[in-house]
C-alpha cells in the first residue's frame, strides 16, 4: 500500500455569531427534518433509517420563503415555497443519494440544490431520481454552482452540517479552496 495526500475544499458557514465548517453537506428544510427524525429513531437500522424518515415526513412538507443573494447582495434566487436547500461539496450524501451529481470536493465551488414550488407527487418522483442524480432535471429543482451565497428564510430554518444539527438562518456559505489536507492510503 502506498500513501498520498490530497487537498480538499471546506464549506465555511456563518450563521449569526456562529461559525462552523463542513466537508460534505450543509442542508436545511426537509433535509434537517429527516436528519432529526433519523437521529430520534437512534439510526438503529443504518442508512435505511433515513429512507424511513423520508417516507414518514413526506406528508409534512414545510414551505419556506427563501432568498439567495450573491456577494453584492443581488438576489439570484427566491421562492415562497422552498422545501429543501442543500449546499454540497461532494456528489453523494448519505449512503447512496446523488444530491449534487456534478459536485467535486476540490474544484473551489459548492453545488446548490433547491427544491421549491412542487407537489407531494413531484417531490416523491424527484426523491426516486435522487439515487441516479437525475432529480436536478425535474421541475422545481434549481441547481447551480458558486463559491459564496447568503441565504435568508421565513420562518427561520434549522441547519444540518455533515449530519449534525446546528445553526439557523439567516446564514452565509463560502468555499475555502484546498483548506484541508487528507491522507490517502492506496492499494497498489
Amino acid at each position: 500500500k502506498s500513501k498520498s495526500t490530497s487537498c480538499i475544499d471546506v464549506l465555511k458557514v456563518t450563521a449569526g455569531k456562529d461559525i462552523f465548517y463542513c466537508v460534505n453537506l450543509l442542508g436545511g428544510g426537509f433535509i434537517t427534518d429527516v436528519t432529526k427524525s433519523a437521529a430520534e429513531s437512534g439510526k438503529k437500522i443504518g442508512a435505511f433509517s433515513y429512507i424511513v424518515a423520508v417516507i414518514k415526513l413526506l406528508r409534512k412538507l414545510k414551505n419556506y420563503e427563501v432568498r439567495f443573494l450573491d456577494r453584492d447582495s443581488k438576489v439570484i434566487f427566491q421562492s415562497s415555497k422552498a422545501v429543501l436547500i442543500s449546499f454540497n461539496n461532494n456528489c453523494k450524501t448519505g449512503a447512496a443519494f446523488k444530491m449534487a451529481p456534478n459536485a467535486l470536493i476540490n474544484d473551489g465551488l459548492f453545488d446548490v440544490v433547491i427544491l421549491h414550488d412542487i407537489s407531494l407527487l413531484e417531490f416523491f418522483i424527484g426523491f426516486l431520481k435522487l439515487f441516479s442524480g437525475k432529480h436536478i432535471y425535474c421541475r422545481g429543482c434549481e441547481y447551480f454552482q458558486t463559491d459564496y451565497i447568503k441565504v435568508e428564510t421565513k420562518p427561520d430554518m434549522a441547519l444540518m452540517q455533515d449530519g449534525e444539527l446546528s445553526g439557523n438562518s439567516p446564514f452565509e456559505v463560502e468555499i475555502l479552496k484546498n483548506e484541508l489536507t487528507i491522507a490517502l492510503e492506496l492499494n497498489a
